[in-house]
């Protein structure tokens, strides 16, 4: 007992800093772009393609793991998905050009669209219907990691300033150097920093791995029964299945696209709105904002352990809608109390924080999350995340509360996909209770005299 409490207790240590160097590397790539670009005698916006490269990826990386985790061992596919994401942050700082830089940066991203598929599913396999608090834990663990690379990153920027005058860098500028070139690119050390800690963990699961392949020998192979999972797949019925897997796949399409799209355009909007911040408030801002995403998680590992998913998904959803919606009276507030912007742009980051990982707790109470179903889920964000910032991006310029109009149509939008979710769920009831019933009808047909 002590000994399965001890592996149960590693495998969640273990995917927690596996998340958190996830963390690490996706944000690795936005600090350092600027001296990848001087590095290779090119512009930031020439570069910016490797953002959609990597993000086009990360969505086949999710959509292949349903089925690598059909095939292989979940702790041989998460190693394998580290290791070429550690070669990858390797690699980037050395290339010579930027579409190498681009395919690589793909590259990176299907490992990364294979490991935040194969988390996911890994803490539910292993925690059940306990999995709510840890699948929390495991996304505030990204967070965290995504906070703390820019920190290690700062001293190994190269400074950087526009050609035509002294003020701050625009994306559709070339950047000159201000440094001497070196044989060995500074920028090269945040990139091993993240490769050496994510190869670290990489080989935990090799230590997994064994570990499962040496009880699964010692008891004959009787390990967890796959028929039981299909079991339960069947009683929920092809169909309903289909149907919450699609409105949940538009769900996290919605979500996942709104808030990048917000952490990206929030400092265009609050330097180019009226009133417009400054520089180092608009910073500030969009730092808090981050800050608030992280310490919303956080609470989420505590909040759920005393309320059911579906309790903290209306909760989430209310402080987002209010949010949203004190936003659009901001031109109102601008000038007399923008201190406002500041509090309602915090409350929006809590409300927001803890709706994806909820929001996986939520749909396994219904439907069986397996490997498919999760690639389901993390594709809808990834192709969210492409769509909607591209749309806000392409309309800020013209009007920067066109940023808020988006905001409150997602917003609204999950409020419907929530309600449609939950009514469509309450068709079947939740798996678990539906599995005990099936399992009492059969108890009670054997305990039927046969004529």
């Amino acid at each position: 007992m002590c000994q399965r409490s001890f592996m149960i207790y590693f495998k969640t240590f273990t995917i927690c800093a596996a998340f958190f160097s996830l963390g690490l590397s996706i944000s690795c790539l936005g600090p350092t772009l600027p001296t990848l670009a001087i590095n290779l005698n090119t512009t930031v916006s020439s570069l910016s393609y490797v953002l959609p490269s990597r993000g086009i990826g990360y969505m086949i990386g999710s959509l292949v793991s349903g089925l690598l985790y059909e095939l292989v061992d979940n702790s041989v596919v998460l190693c394998a998905s580290l290791l070429v994401t550690a070669a990858g942050n390797v690699a980037v700082p050395f290339l010579n050009y930027a579409v190498v830089v681009g395919a690589v940066f793909s590259t990176i991203g299907f490992s990364m669209g294979v490991l935040d598929t194969g988390g996911n599913v890994f803490i539910l396999d292993l925690w059940k219907k306990e999995s709510p608090p840890y699948m929390q834990l495991v996304h505030f663990m990204f967070g965290l990691g995504a906070t703390i690379t820019p920190l290690f990153a700062e001293p190994f920027i190269k400074s950087t300033t526009r050609n035509s005058s002294q003020s701050t860098i625009m994306y559709n500028q070339s950047v000159t150097e201000v440094e001497d070139d070196e044989s060995f690119p500074q920028v090269a050390w945040p990139y091993l920093i993240c490769a050496i800690f994510t190869f670290c963990i990489a080989s935990l699961f090799i230590y997994i791995y064994v570990d499962s392949k040496r009880k699964s020998t010692s008891t004959n192979g009787q390990g967890k029964d796959p028929e039981d999972e299909e079991n339960t797949i069947e009683q929920e019925g092809k169909k309903f299945r289909f149907v919450m897997l699609l409105f949940l796949f538009l769900l996290f399409f919605v979500y996942v696209g709104m808030e990048v799209a917000f952490g990206t355009y929030l400092y265009i909007f609050a330097t180019t709105c009226e009133n417009p911040m400054d520089k180092k408030n608009a910073t500030l801002l969009n730092t808090a904002f981050w800050a608030a995403l992280a310490l919303g998680r956080l609470l989420a590992i505590f909040i759920s352990m005393k309320l059911s998913a579906k309790v903290m998904m209306i909760i989430n959803l209310l402080m987002t809608v209010i949010a949203s919606v004190a936003f659009l009276f901001y031109p109102s507030y601008a000038v007399s109390s923008q201190y406002i912007l500041w509090i309602v742009t915090v409350v929006y980051g809590l409300g927001i924080a803890s709706i994806f990982p909820t929001g996986i707790s939520w749909g396994d109470e219904y439907i069986t999350i397996n490997g498919k179903a999760a690639s389901v889920l993390v594709v809808g964000g990834s192709v969210g995340e492409m769509f909607v910032p591209l749309l806000v991006g392409s309309i800020i310029e013209m009007n920067p509360m066109n940023m808020m109009y988006v905001n409150i149509g997602c917003s609204g939008a999950m409020i419907v996909l929530f309600v449609i979710i939950n009514v469509i769920a309450h068709t079947k009831g939740k798996r678990r209770k539906l599995k005990k019933t099936t399992d009492k009808e059969e108890n009670m047909h054997e305990l039927l005299p046969t004529s």
